[in-house]
């Protein structure tokens, strides 16, 4: 009996200090950043099983390992602004300072812009005197630019290429962004993605949408190659502020920005013209992406002002061969295409020389 009521005594004292040490057993807290912007962040906290705890914002690189503070500070409201903040020895400001279970979003307003900031945790380990549980480090953007770039202008545009000009707006520089058909992403706040005027080898932003230029000219003129042919392509130009991690881009659309562009045809490519009957000759040519018909001329000089009827910009329609008559023997001829679509006319093929026999 005696050894029965020992070991039931014994139960009960591992019970006891079991629950003792679960009741001041650290769990786990949260403190994660959900979004940042140039003068504000937000970010989930839960206080977890603390007996006191403290949180503290610095952009002092060194952050101290301890505190010694004797503060309570508790914020009924979720939005806190740092100039109304408790500094702590001129070394950073004390957010919250409590003993009670906390849960929620903060939101943390008046930040510096372009600035890294670092958001610390501390526990109680004595009398007023906190220890460093754990750090997350952030930063905040530049200003975002006030004004988004306009009017974006083309010129030169081929199968494969396009010039693309625009009036700047007020962010100390801006990149030129580019996608095949009409969904176009948009860049990330604090991210540098590098660029090339070659479509497909610069920085990716989403899927296929790529960055083609990022510059600071006062007048910029961007000659984009690398194209397919009859394709429709969506640009647009977003203004930034700061570089790297800083770097704030404006979102907005303004006038003629973003614009969709459709490339030309391709121009055909004369392969062959043989003799199929007397004075008859057929001509063939490599199709055109995209083409709906193709135009034809003939001409008795290299530069095409003395045409031969009715070969001048004659329409002979969806075809891959075509036959040309009434030639006369022992001439010269040159002969031209270009293909026709939708969207336009491509260029002219190169001139081929005919010599009849």
């Amino acid at each position: 009996m005696r050894k029965a009521w020992l070991l039931l005594i014994l139960f009960f004292t591992c019970f006891t200090i079991a629950f003792s040490q679960k009741k001041h057993t650290v769990v786990d807290f949260l403190l994660k950043i959900e979004s940042f912007g140039s003068d504000f962040v937000t970010f989930d906290f839960a206080s977890g099983n603390y007996k006191k705890y403290l949180v503290l914002i610095t952009d002092n690189k060194e952050v101290n390992n301890k505190i010694v503070s004797k503060e309570k500070i508790e914020y009924t409201s979720d939005s806190i602004s740092i100039k109304s903040l408790k500094r702590v020895n001129n070394w950073g400001f004390i957010i919250l300072c409590s003993d009670k279970k906390i849960k929620k979003k903060l939101y943390l307003k008046d930040l510096e812009p372009r600035n890294d900031y670092y958001l610390v945790f501390y526990s109680l380990k004595g009398k007023d005197t906190f220890q460093i549980e754990r750090k997350i480090t952030f930063s905040t953007l530049a200003k975002r630019p006030t004004r988004q770039a306009l009017n974006l202008a083309f010129d030169d545009v081929t199968d494969s290429s396009f010039v693309v000009s625009w009036v700047n707006g007020s962010g100390e520089g801006r990149i030129l962004v580019l996608a095949e058909g009409e969904r176009l992403e948009t860049p990330e706040n604090g991210k540098d993605y590098g660029s090339s005027s070659v479509f497909g080898k610069g920085g990716i932003i989403g899927n296929k949408c790529f960055v083609v230029y990022d510059g600071k000219e006062p007048r910029p003129k961007v000659k984009v190659t690398g194209l397919e042919p009859s394709t429709k392509y969506t640009i647009a130009v977003f203004e930034y502020n700061g570089e790297g991690k800083y770097r704030h881009y404006n979102l907005a659309k303004e006038s003629n920005n973003p614009r969709v562009l459709t490339t030309r045809l391709s121009p055909p490519k004369i392969s062959s013209i043989e003799k199929v009957d007397e004075n008859v000759y057929e001509i063939r040519w490599q199709e055109s992406k995209g083409a709906t018909s193709y135009i034809l001329d003939v001409a008795k000089d290299k530069d095409f002002k003395q045409f031969v009827e009715p070969y001048q910009e004659l329409d002979i329609g969806d075809l891959q061969k075509y036959e040309i008559s009434d030639l006369v023997p022992n001439e010269k001829y040159f002969i031209r295409m270009k293909a026709k679509g939708p969207n336009g006319e491509s260029a002219y093929s190169p001139t081929f020389e005919l010599k009849t026999k």
